[in-house]
């Protein structure tokens, strides 16, 4: 066994490939010599993980604000009326969106749908909500 601890922790050794000491070695190589040194310590000298997490977190909040900021305001725009916003047909496939008026007790949305020619039925993708819906008038109402 050898007893350097300087070559022990060396970064080329076999099993030490992804320890990441070769920055440690450079700057201080005294550190080596010291066996409980903050630089042996495995949240240091392991890969870190957390850009990864910041990323998709980050790019979660954003879709999450143009959704609230850009998508729902054009939904709820659109939904004033009951009307086709898009059309497309691809051999096999219709594909729409639709904007849906709201109606008393029932919000007004915006959906996203498709037919494909072989189902019995249109398939809805996504239902994006608009504006709100209407009041009950005051002569429906009893007391």
């Amino acid at each position: 066994m050898d007893n350097d601890a300087y070559q022990r922790f060396h970064a080329n050794d076999p099993g030490m490939e992804n320890q990441h000491a070769q920055w440690d070695e450079a700057t201080t190589p005294h550190a080596f010599n010291y066996p409980f040194s903050i630089i042996h310590s495995p949240l240091l000298l392991a890969r870190p993980r957390w850009p990864g997490i910041f990323l998709l977190l980050a790019a979660i909040l954003l879709a999450c604000a143009i959704w609230w900021t850009v998508i729902t305001p054009w939904a709820a725009e659109q939904s004033q009326t009951t009307h086709a916003i898009w059309r497309a047909g691809i051999s096999g496939l219709d594909l729409g969106l639709d904007a849906h008026a709201p109606r008393i007790g029932t919000d007004g949305y915006v959906q996203l749908w498709i037919f494909p020619h072989w189902a019995e039925d249109v398939w809805f993708l996504l239902r994006i909500p608009g504006a709100p819906a209407r009041p009950v008038p005051p002569q429906w109402v009893t007391v």
